[in-house]
C-alpha cells in the first residue's frame, strides 16, 4: 500500500458499493471521505445510518482518511455508495437482489463488496449477481467463517472474486473457508477499525467479511491506474501478483 501511495494511487475516480448495514458518516475517520448518497433497502429511503457497525468497519478499511487518527484506508479517495440491506446479521434475498442490480443500473458502481453469504444458492441472487457482472461491476465477496469446505454464495459464483482471510503472519485464519470459492486471501484476523457507536470509537473484529474489502480496495487502485479493466483481467492480475503460499500454484 505504501508503494501504491508513492505512485499516487488512492482510488480517485473509482466508485465502490458497500452492500451491508450502512455507514456511520459522522465518524472522525470518514470526515472528508467521498461518501455518496446511497439507499436504505429496508426502509425505502436514503437514510443509510449504521446501527450494527459491520458496514462502517468495511467502509473504514477502504476509505478511512489519512488524517493522523484511527486507521488509514487503502483507497481513501474512492467514492463509496452505502447500500443498506442489513439491520443486524440477516436480510431477505429479494432485498439483496434489488440492491445488487441497482448497484449497476442506479448507482453505476465499478466495484461491489458483498460481505455476507448463505450456504445455499438462490436463483434471484445468482441472476442479480450475473446481471451486475455483465454490466461491468467487479464483485468481491467473503467466502465465510466456518473453517470448513462448505461453499457460500455469492462468493462461490464464477463471476465473483471470493476472498478468504489470513492473519498478520500470512497464515490462513482458522475460521476461513477452504474450498474452490477462494480466489485470493487478504488480512481479516484481529483487525482494528471503525466502530459505529460514536464519532471517535474503534474496535477489533475478525472474519472474511473484512478481508473482502481489502481486495475491493486493491481493485480500486487497479482501476484507477488501468481504467477499463475487465473482470477476468482483474482476477488474473490479483492472482499473478499475490504471494503464493503452500504448494506452487492455486490451492484452496
Amino acid at each position: 500500500m505504501q508503494s501504491a501511495g508513492d505512485a499516487g494511487l488512492d482510488g480517485s475516480g473509482v466508485r465502490g458499493g458497500i452492500l451491508d448495514s450502512g455507514v456511520h458518516r459522522e465518524h472522525e475517520d470518514l470526515q472528508d471521505a467521498e461518501l455518496l448518497t446511497g439507499y436504505n433497502y429496508l426502509d425505502n429511503n436514503t437514510d443509510t445510518s449504521d446501527e450494527y457497525g459491520h458496514g462502517t468497519f468495511i467502509a473504514g478499511i477502504i476509505a478511512a482518511q489519512h488524517n493522523g487518527k484511527g486507521i488509514a484506508g487503502l483507497a481513501p479517495r474512492a467514492e463509496i455508495v452505502p447500500l443498506k440491506c442489513f439491520g443486524t446479521k440477516t436480510s431477505l434475498t429479494s432485498v439483496l437482489s434489488s440492491a445488487i442490480r441497482e448497484s449497476a443500473d442506479k448507482f453505476h458502481c465499478d466495484i461491489l463488496n458483498l460481505s455476507f453469504g448463505p450456504p445455499v444458492s438462490s436463483r434471484p441472487m445468482e441472476n442479480a449477481v450475473q446481471y451486475a457482472s455483465e454490466k461491468g461491476v467487479i464483485i468481491t465477496a467473503a467466502v465465510g467463517n466456518d473453517g470448513n469446505q462448505t461453499r457460500n454464495y455469492p462468493a462461490a459464483y464464477g463471476c465473483v472474486i471470493g476472498v478468504g482471510s489470513v492473519d498478520s503472519a500470512g497464515a490462513v485464519a482458522a475460521k476461513s473457508q477452504r474450498n474452490d470459492s477462494v480466489w485470493i486471501t487478504a488480512p481479516g484476523h484481529n483487525l482494528y477499525g471503525l466502530d459505529a457507536a460514536g464519532t471517535s470509537t474503534y474496535r477489533e473484529w475478525s472474519g472474511t467479511s473484512f478481508a473482502s474489502p481489502h481486495v475491493a480496495a486493491a481493485i480500486a487502485l487497479l482501476l484507477q491506474k488501468y481504467p477499463g479493466l475487465q473482470f477476468d483481467e482483474v482476477r488474473s492480475l490479483l492472482a499473478d501478483t499475490a504471494e503464493d503460499k503452500g504448494p506452487p500454484g492455486y490451492d484452496t
